[in-house]
């Protein structure tokens, strides 16, 4: 009773006082914002399918699209499973909810509601047998509604960092109160397993399933289609091709100086960038960088099959697996600016990585730099000398490529233990 006082308290809060002044927030925040504008004005409940007898209905909520991403495995596995499944998938961010919507294994995808009326109509729209939340993003309301109605509520792909807000004693009454809620917790590893199990209390089962994102991007490598021209002008190279993933300026101001510094033996190595977002600043920006200083860049729309470059400016999104398919060296993006990008992509194609200082944000690019099988670089001098020991000795590169692909396929198969831990929540949906 004393439980359902607190937990009643929180609610009164939350829905009285929290979701009103974020609600207040983001539609200031969307004036200046366009995905914040769009997350506002998009939101819409999910839509239902007429004379449905699938069985089990799953609810996946995800907050963007790198969670998707590990979801998607999780999704296909349950599938063979139950074949007569549905599917609803809700996001939080509005990139992610745009850039999947002709996801062949879903019914519907949309903005996960927030309003308590909202919450409650999606429920009464989907029937879920289960709840399932991929990683972090777990709502209040969310939870406590699939709670109330006796709904399964799983948290998937679980992590939990050790200077995670999400541990703060301060807080801890209120995440208490919807943690506890929860009917199972399938953690990454062991040490996420352990601080949330601190988090959830002692009555929420815990256990580890490893990160179904290994399966995603193993999944996407195999998938790959050639992409034609991009295909035809790489196949051109005959000498090495270093690919710049997911780039911002800090990266590419870095790779100029450090080309720079190994002025002709430099010029060995075909250069691939890719920005991260190639809006029309972002690629101006990149082409007078390396113009200036006479380097031949040409942008990929420009480009034809024969032609000269010495570095491919990339002005178009969703080809950066297969650069990296067919790179011998990889530089990801994000990690000398804040936080590293998907070191996972080249290292399924067995390539050897370089990154900046930024790694903390990516487990997976902490255990490769410990262990070896990522190299990482402070700045423009430390680059230039990851390139040009690679150039010199490319066997060293392909070694550390080999434990890069090592280390991805050692951590396969947390999919098909997630959804053998899911199979068991759902046994009796009906």
């Amino acid at each position: 009773m004393a439980e359902f006082r607190v937990t009643g308290l929180w609610q009164k809060l939350y829905y009285g006082v929290g979701l009103p002044a974020l609600g207040l927030g983001a539609k200031l925040a969307s004036r200046k914002d366009g995905k914040i504008e769009k997350a506002v004005s998009g939101r819409r409940e999910p839509r239902s399918m007429s004379l449905s007898t699938a069985s089990p209905r799953l609810w996946f909520h995800t907050s963007s699209l790198g969670e998707f991403e590990q979801a998607k495995p999780v999704i296909e596995a349950l599938g063979k499973r139950y074949p007569s499944q549905a599917v609803w998938v809700s996001f939080f961010s509005p990139s992610g909810l745009e850039h999947s919507r002709n996801y062949e294994h879903a019914e519907d995808i949309f903005y996960l509601p927030l309003l308590r009326k909202d919450v409650r109509k999606a429920f009464e729209i989907i029937h879920p047998h289960a709840v399932i939340v991929v990683k972090v993003d777990l709502w209040p309301g969310l939870i406590w509604e699939a709670r109330s109605r006796d709904i399964p509520t799983i948290l998937i792909d679980a992590t939990l960092s050790p200077n995670s807000k999400r541990n703060l004693r301060s807080i801890r009454p209120i995440q208490r109160s919807y943690y506890s809620c929860l009917s199972k917790v399938i953690a990454v590893a062991e040490p996420d397993a352990g601080r949330l199990r601190d988090l959830c209390g002692p009555n929420v089962p815990i256990k580890v399933g490893g990160d179904s994102k290994f399966d995603r991007v193993w999944q996407r490598a195999n998938d790959a289609k050639s992409s034609g021209k991009l295909d035809d002008l790489l196949n051109e190279i005959p000498g090495p091709i270093l690919v710049a993933g997911s780039t911002y300026e800090q990266e590419e101001d870095l790779l100029a100086d450090a080309f720079s510094r190994l002025g002709d033996k430099g010029r060995k190595l075909s250069l691939v960038v890719v920005p991260h977002e190639p809006t029309a600043n972002r690629l101006r920006h990149s082409q007078d960088l390396f113009g200036k200083a006479g380097w031949d860049i040409r942008r990929f729309s420009e480009l034809s099959p024969g032609d000269s470059w010495e570095i491919m400016l990339l002005d178009t999104v969703g080809v950066l697996a297969e650069c990296y398919r067919h790179a011998d060296f990889g530089l990801v993006g994000g990690s000398f600016r804040a936080k590293v990008h998907n070191v996972l992509e080249p290292a399924v194609f067995g390539k050897p990585i370089v990154v900046g200082p930024f790694c903390e944000n990516s487990p997976e690019a902490v255990e490769m730099i410990k262990e070896g099988s990522m190299l990482q670089a402070d700045n423009g001098v430390a680059l230039a000398s990851v390139f040009s020991e690679w150039l010199d000795h490319p066997q060293d590169a392909i070694s550390i490529g080999v434990k890069a692909k090592n280390y991805l396929e050692n951590r396969l198969g947390a999919s098909e233990i997630i959804a053998d831990a899911l199979q068991i929540t759902l046994g009796h949906a009906d």
